[in-house]
């Protein structure tokens, strides 16, 4: 079974990472997926910098309320010869932070059914295959969340360590460990 797969890639300021994490979820072999790309009002023409990498017009958009009561334009996006069944770029009219981008691509960007993949605006995927993998995850397992890892691409050891059965069992007592890619049911 193909899951709907919702890829969100929030940002601040990371105008420098703008190309290769659009190309890495643009470029997906997976089929049924949505792109939603939050621009959490950056002031280091990041959002400037998505516009130009999709030849967008700065001046057509939509308005979605944010559950602030602020306002997000939305612009949608295209992107010749990707998988993505829509690409959307969310601006924030004011900073919000994480927890409230989260939420309103939740809330107002997703099916309760939709498996969400939640991926830095500073990072990319791995591969191609990368979403094709999550939802082989999800259809082999009764999976509600899973977590990923992450590499460093100039070679350093990477950071991320899984977590044992035994500390996952009593998951509120573990220690955080980092961990980049984020994938969970949406409802």
């Amino acid at each position: 079974m193909e899951n709907s797969i919702v890829v969100v890639s929030p940002r601040f300021n990371g105008v420098e990472y703008v190309e290769q994490n659009a190309l890495s979820i643009l470029t997906q072999k997976y089929e049924n997926f949505k792109i939603i790309l939050v621009d959490d009002f950056s002031n280091d023409g990041t959002y400037e910098k998505i516009l130009d990498f999709f030849n967008a017009d700065i001046n057509i958009f939509s308005i979605k309320t944010s559950a602030d009561g602020s306002d997000i334009h939305v612009h949608t996006l295209q992107f010749e010869n990707s998988n993505a069944k829509s690409i959307e770029l969310w601006r924030r009219t004011k900073r919000s932070y994480a927890l409230l981008n989260w939420h309103d691509a939740v809330m107002i960007g997703c099916d309760k059914n939709d498996i969400l993949v939640s991926l830095d605006g500073d990072d990319w995927l791995l591969n191609r295959t990368v979403l094709q993998h999550v939802n082989e995850s999800y259809n082999s397992t009764d999976c509600w969340i899973m977590y990923g890892g992450c590499s460093w691409t100039d070679g350093r050891k990477c950071c991320s360590m899984e977590y044992a059965p035994e500390e996952f069992k009593n998951i509120r007592k573990a220690h955080f460990k980092v961990s980049m890619m984020r994938t969970y049911r949406a409802g």
